[in-house]
């Protein structure tokens, strides 16, 4: 399993969260697969810790590339 923090797809391009809140879990369904079983979301919700924030895991390392780089 591959995982993707927020901060790798933000040092890629700073705006990718303004299209991503509306586009990214969609196109992560239509092209990745389905939720829960080829990619998922998981929080770190303590702001003291490195990976405070959201990251996406998935199954596929493939497709966590080929997310990094449709997003980027």
């Amino acid at each position: 399993m591959t995982k993707i923090h927020q901060s790798q797809l933000r040092a890629l391009n700073d705006d990718w969260l303004i299209t991503a809140q509306t586009d990214f879990g969609s196109w992560l369904d239509h092209h990745v697969g389905e939720f829960n079983r080829d990619w998922g979301r998981t929080y770190n919700l303590d702001k003291s810790h490195p990976a405070y924030g959201c990251s996406w895991w998935f199954r596929d390392p493939e497709m966590a590339t080929l997310t990094l780089l449709k997003w980027s």
